[in-house]
C-alpha cells in the first residue's frame, strides 16, 4: 500500500517526535510495523485514494454502483498501539452501519454514496475526530489516523491561553501543502479563536506567528458553528509568491464556491483537520 503523507499535529496528533516514540509494534495488513510505516513517510494522517474499491477491502454488495468506499488504521499517537474498538461512522446516512477498528486498528466502509459525507471516528478516552470527506465512485480512500488524548490537546494550547476541551468548540488543524510562505487564514464562517499557528514542524504553537513560514508549519483555529449549523468556513490569503489555496483532503468546498476558501465539519469537543493545497 503506498499513502501520500503529510506530517502534522493534526490537533489530536503529534505529541513527541517520532523517535521519542516507544518501541512497541503495531502490525499493518502489509506485513509491516505500523510505527515504522508512520516513520517513513512522516505521516501522522496519510491519505492515499489511488486504489478501486475492493482492492484492499474484501468486495461487498451494493445496492448501487455509484458509490465509494473508505478504510484505513486508527492508533494511538504516543505510543503507536493500534486501537481496538474504534467507532467510524458515516453521519446523516442512517442505512449504512458504523465500522468497528480490529485489533490491528483496522476499520472500513464500503457503499458510501458519491458525494459529501461526514466522518465521526469516536474512542474511549480520546476526543471525537471529525473528517470531511467526498465519497468518489469506485473509490478506496485509506485515511490512517494518529490520535491523541484530551490532556495532551489542552497543554498544547496552552501558550494561547485557550481552554480545550470546553463543552462548545471543536479544534481544528490546517495543514498547507506547497508553496504556503507568507499565507494567513481567517475565520469566514463561524465564531472562536485563533489562528494560532506553528513552527518547527508544527510541534509547538506561538502566539507571536502571523503567517505560515513555509509548508512544514500549520495553523489552529478553537471554533464554533453558529446556531443551527455543524460547519464553518475558512478563508486562505495566499502569501507573496503564492496564487491560490484550495481544499486538498478533510474539507468541502464552500457553498457559494468561493475561491480559497473550504469547509469544515465541527461539533463540541471534536477535533478536525484539513489540508490546503497552495501554488
Amino acid at each position: 500500500m503506498q499513502s501520500s503523507g503529510f506530517g502534522a499535529r493534526l490537533s489530536t496528533l503529534l505529541a513527541v517526535p517520532l523517535a521519542a516514540c516507544s518501541g512497541m509494534q503495531a502490525t499493518a495488513d502489509d506485513g509491516g510495523t505500523l510505527d515504522a510505516r508512520v516513520a517513513e513517510s512522516d505521516a501522522y494522517v496519510s491519505v492515499d485514494s489511488s486504489h478501486d474499491v475492493g482492492q484492499d477491502t474484501d468486495p461487498v454488495a451494493c445496492e448501487t454502483t455509484d458509490v465509494g468506499s473508505i478504510w484505513g488504521h486508527v492508533y494511538d499517537q504516543q505510543s503507536f498501539v493500534p486501537l481496538l474498538g474504534v467507532s467510524v461512522c458515516v453521519l446523516n446516512q442512517p442505512q449504512l452501519p458504523c465500522a468497528s477498528s480490529d485489533g490491528d486498528g483496522v476499520y472500513a466502509i464500503p457503499c458510501v454514496p458519491s458525494g459529501d459525507a461526514e466522518l465521526e471516528y469516536v474512542a474511549a478516552g480520546y476526543p471525537r475526530e471529525l473528517w470531511a470527506w467526498s465519497s468518489r465512485y469506485g473509490i478506496a480512500e485509506d485515511v490512517n489516523l494518529g490520535i491523541q488524548h484530551e490532556a495532551d490537546n489542552t497543554h498544547f494550547l496552552a501558550p494561547t491561553h485557550e481552554r480545550f476541551p470546553d463543552g462548545a468548540r471543536s479544534m481544528i488543524t490546517i495543514d498547507f501543502i506547497g508553496v504556503a510562505e507568507g499565507a494567513t487564514v481567517a475565520l469566514r464562517r463561524g465564531s472562536g479563536a485563533g489562528p494560532f499557528y506553528t513552527r518547527y514542524e508544527g510541534g509547538t504553537l506561538d502566539p507571536a506567528l502571523t503567517s505560515i513560514a513555509n509548508d512544514h508549519e500549520y495553523a489552529y483555529f478553537v471554533a464554533q458553528a453558529a446556531a443551527g449549523e455543524h460547519d464553518i468556513e475558512i478563508s486562505v490569503t495566499p502569501g507573496p509568491t503564492g496564487h491560490g489555496c484550495t481544499q486538498y483532503y478533510g474539507g468541502w468546498l464552500p457553498a457559494d464556491g468561493a475561491p480559497n476558501t473550504m469547509r469544515v465539519p465541527v461539533g463540541p469537543d471534536s477535533v478536525s483537520v484539513i489540508f490546503l493545497e497552495c501554488n
